[in-house]
């Protein structure tokens, strides 16, 4: 399990267990199951948990169980430029990219602002690519909220050692 700051200091906290990782939120949970290609093209069954606070903060786990395995990972430019269609589509802009490719993984991350109803928002998304599925976070809060960027960091530092 992923023990996250807040473990323990909030009674709504909950936990969901995807793709066999058990992942903490700090609040209150949706699931979701649907039949969808991950942002890499890669056909499969994405089943996740997101939490939502309100407009301040939201954070969501996900995991693609692959179809078939892949049997390389996407190259640099191909893979930025699909994220740069993906995210602008959401209204993402200012995005800024990380792309590191390990031997048993790639680990890519989208960072960028979205405004809505005139308050801006800044969001993250983070995939780890693995041979056989796709695990994914996203994270959006007030870009003037403190807590709520704690969270978010905290939220996303405890997922990254998942597998």
């Amino acid at each position: 399990m992923v023990a996250l700051p807040w473990s323990g200091a909030q009674a709504r906290a909950e936990t969901a267990r995807i793709c066999g990782n058990q992942v903490e939120f700090p609040g209150p949970i949706r699931h979701f199951r649907l039949d969808e290609s991950d942002p890499f093209g890669a056909g499969g069954v994405v089943t996740g948990a997101l939490q939502q606070d309100s407009d301040k903060l939201l954070l969501r786990f996900n995991c693609w169980r692959l179809a078939t395995p892949r049997t390389a990972f996407p190259d640099e430019r191909p893979t930025i430029e699909r994220l740069f269609r993906h995210t602008r589509a959401l209204g993402v802009f200012n995005q800024s990219y990380v792309y590191l490719p390990a031997a048993d993984r790639l680990f890519v991350r989208v960072s960028g602002e979205r405004t809505i109803n005139g308050n801006v928002y800044e969001v993250r998304f983070e995939f780890h690519l693995l041979r056989d599925r796709t695990l994914g976070a996203i994270v959006s809060h007030k870009r003037d909220s403190r807590a709520a960027r704690q969270q978010a960091d905290a939220f996303v530092d405890g997922l990254r050692s998942l597998r």
